[in-house]
This record gives structure tokens, C-alpha cells and sequence, in this order.
């Protein structure tokens, strides 16, 4: 660690304390630590006796905000949750010209129960991006193959709860008190007050989407027909949006749906489609409605069920299912770990080969689906344990404080978390990965 005095400057971060929790640690290993908020919420999750200032100019004068105040509190870090947002886009550019080092925390690559932690940038700007597996293959040199067994993805999605909960009092603070925010805009299409319509109707289907969410998963289980499965992210996921050619869902659904037609005289006639709902799904886009109506218009009556919900992990178990396609969802590992052939449509940190379809397109995975390699996933799961992923969360109690000390420790340290694992003397006489 560099005897120069830290001095970190936090920009949005997810629902919650963990941000203010994250800068009383680094406080402790003497680092100095401040705010820039963008709204009421930014305010109310940061810790009084830390430094804050309010952005509440136009988003276009971020930068040169940016500047000024870098220069002013000298600082050389920055910390952003997410790199896709508007304003995370622009205060990255704006650290890059100023030389400050960025630090990018996201939703664990191997979720839930995990954090990722970067500093080039996420999903389709990480460094994982440009990693092949033949470089990762030196991470467990050291491993006996008994040690070197990864543990299986979690059953569960994770905290859903508490994050609703840090989501709801977050909100309600940009709700009611955000007066002194009046250029704040928003990284999402819907407005607060039509994104709390939309929970509200949510909320209120949920005994009746309950009842019809077990039904059809009693008649998949018990369906003997093979089939593939469509694993669906959220509508205003950045991940789906910056990193793929998806705009929302429906269009991925059409996509979808049209190459499992042409594929259709290569398959059993049999053959179902499978589109599974993302557990934080607000219905916004009507999918029990667009999917339907889409596989009709394709001819597939009786050959296209969706899941509202319900655990992956059981409808993933059936021997019926052929294969997974998804565009970069993290619960794809869920799928490559047992062994399903996954096709990823968008850019995705494992889309590589020996763990996702090589097939030129969907049709062609869906006539001749391609199977990962245990052994190659193996060596990417526990890559990523040794670097980027740290265990813990950022929502439920018991969670946040498992991994702040080695989180803290990564931040602090000079070298970015994947460079002591890509240099050539760290892979030498290791057996090449399957490429």
C-alpha cells in the first residue's frame, strides 16, 4: 500500500447503508472519505460526520463539476456502484483525465452471496472481457483437485427482502424531500411515481400470480416433453441494455421465438419452450400476455409455457431440460455448473469457450445444443473467487460486513485485483484450458 494519503470520493451506491459502512472502514485504515450526492436518498444513506456535497446541476455539467472538486479535495480514488448509469459514465471519463484510480462494486459474477469488485469497469467493460481461460488456469496451481472443487451456485436468489426494504426507504426519501434536487434525472425510463404504480399493481396480483406460478410449475414438472429454457433478466437491466442489442424484453422474446421456429424441423417435435421470469419482475412489460400472443403468431401453440418466478434451481433439475439461453444473466452459472448447454446473446464475463455454445447462432444451438466443460468451469469459478468476488452482500445485515475487510484491503492495494493472476510466470507449466 502507497504511504500517500487516500482520499476517496463516493458517487451512488446500492440501496442502503453499505456505502456509508464501506467509508467508516476505509476511515479506520486512514483514508479520508466523501460524497457526491445526486438526490435525497445519497443523502440520507451517508453518514452525517462525512463530507457531502449536493450535484443539483444539469447532468451535462457533471464533468466540469467533477474537476473542479477533484482538484479541490485532491482526491485519488472514486467509487461508484455500477458503471452504466448516465452520470457513472461521464464521472469515469472524468477521473480517467484527472489520473484518479476508480473502484466499481456490482452484483456478485456469481450472485447471490457475492460482491463483485473492479476497476476498469463491470460485465461488458471488465477485464474479465479480455481474460482467457488459459491465463486463469494458473490461479489454483497450488490446489490439490479435491481443493480445487468450486462449490455450487446457491439455490436461492439472495436477499430479495432487504433489498426491497433499503430500496422502499431510499425512495421514499427522493419522493418527498428531493426539493433541493431539481435537475435530477433519473437512470431509468419510468418516473418514481409510475415504477411505484407498477409495484403497487404487483403487489396487489400476488395471491392470484402465487397460485398460477404453482400450477405451472406442477405441470413442467411433470411434463414429460424435452425442452429448452429462456432465462429472462429484468427490462431495465444495464446489463442487458449496455451490453447487448436487446432494448427491452419483448424484443428478446421475438428473437427468441422466431429462431426456435426455424429450428423446429431439426428438433423433436416435441420440443417446448421454456421462458422463465426474473424473481424481481414487476410485469411492466406484460410477458404472461407478449409471450402467448408471440408464440402464436409463430405456430407454436402448446410448445411455449412461462414461469412468473419460482426457483431455478428445481426447474433447472428436470432431466427433460436440453439447454439454457440467456443474454449475459449471472444465473446462467446455475445452468453451466450442471453441465447445460448455454448459449449467452448479449456480452457476458463467462462467454467463453468450453463454458457457453460455440453455434453460430440460436437456431443452430436449439438443432444441435453444445455442452460445456465441468473442468474448464471449475477453473472460471475459481478465478474469480481469488479475484474479483468477494463473499457477502449488500443489503441483509448478516451479509455486509463478511467480505468489508478483504474489500477494503482490494481498494487499498496497488494493483488491480486480476493483475497478480495474468502474468505469464503465475501459468507456467499449467495445462492449457479448453478454448
Amino acid at each position: 500500500m502507497s504511504d500517500q494519503l487516500r482520499r476517496f470520493v463516493f458517487l451512488q451506491g446500492p440501496h442502503g447503508p453499505f456505502f456509508g459502512e464501506l467509508a467508516v472502514a476505509l476511515q479506520q485504515e486512514g483514508a479520508q472519505v466523501s460524497r457526491i450526492g445526486f438526490n435525497q436518498g445519497d443523502r440520507y444513506e451517508w453518514p452525517e460526520a462525512f463530507p457531502y456535497e449536493a450535484f443539483n446541476q444539469p447532468l451535462e455539467d457533471l464533468q466540469d463539476f467533477l474537476q473542479f472538486y477533484f482538484q479541490r479535495r485532491g482526491a485519488t480514488d472514486l467509487v461508484l456502484y455500477g458503471d452504466t448509469r448516465p452520470a457513472h459514465r461521464l464521472a469515469l471519463e472524468a477521473a480517467r483525465r484527472a489520473g484518479i484510480r476508480t473502484h466499481i462494486l456490482e452484483e456478485g459474477y456469481l450472485r447471490p452471496h457475492w460482491i463483485t469488485y473492479e476497476r476498469q469497469g463491470a460485465n461488458g467493460y471488465s477485464r474479465l472481457m479480455d481474460v482467457s481461460l488459459k491465463e486463469m488456469r494458473g490461479v489454483s496451481a497450488e490446489e490439490s483437485e479435491a481443493e480445487a472443487q468450486a462449490s455450487p451456485p446457491p439455490a436461492r436468489w439472495g436477499s430479495t427482502r432487504q433489498h426491497i426494504v433499503q430500496s422502499l426507504r431510499y425512495h421514499f426519501q427522493v419522493w418527498t424531500r428531493n426539493r433541493a434536487y431539481k435537475n435530477y434525472q433519473r437512470h431509468r425510463e419510468l418516473t418514481l411515481t409510475q415504477e411505484l404504480g407498477v409495484w403497487l399493481r404487483r403487489t396487489a396480483r400476488r395471491p392470484v400470480d402465487r397460485t398460477r406460478l404453482r400450477l405451472t410449475e406442477r405441470r413442467l414438472m411433470a411434463d414429460p416433453r424435452p425442452n429448452f429454457m429462456v432465462l429472462l433478466q429484468l427490462g431495465f437491466d444495464p446489463s442487458m441494455s449496455a451490453h447487448s442489442s436487446f432494448r427491452n424484453l419483448t424484443e428478446m422474446v421475438e428473437f427468441c421465438l422466431k429462431a426456435f421456429a426455424e429450428a423446429a424441423p431439426d428438433m423433436d417435435p416435441e420440443t417446448m419452450l421454456v421462458f422463465k421470469a426474473h424473481p424481481l419482475e414487476d410485469g411492466r412489460e406484460k410477458l404472461h400476455r407478449l409471450i402467448p400472443e408471440t408464440a402464436r403468431r409463430y405456430g407454436l401453440e402448446g410448445r411455449v409455457a412461462f414461469v412468473d418466478g419460482g426457483m431455478l434451481s428445481d426447474l433447472l433439475n428436470r432431466p427433460t431440460v436440453r439447454g439454457v439461453v440467456t443474454i449475459n444473466s449471472t444465473a446462467a452459472h446455475q445452468a453451466i455448473w450442471r453441465g447445460l448447454p448455454t448459449m449467452a446473446l448479449g456480452r457476458a464475463v463467462y462467454d467463453k469457450p468450453g463454458l457457453t455454445s460455440r453455434r453460430p447462432d440460436l437456431k443452430s444451438f436449439f438443432s444441435d445444443p453444445d455442452a460445456p466443460d465441468k473442468q474448464t468451469y471449475q477453473v472460471f469459478r475459481r478465478f474469480l473467487e481469488a479475484t474479483s468476488q468477494i463473499r457477502g452482500g449488500f443489503y441483509a445485515d448478516h451479509e455486509r460486513g463478511l467480505g468489508m475487510g478483504r474489500l477494503v484491503g482490494m481498494m487499498l492495494a496497488s494493483e488491480d485485483p486480476y493483475d497478480g493472476y495474468v502474468r505469464s510466470d503465475a501459468r507456467e507449466g499449467w495445462p492449457e484450458a479448453a478454448e
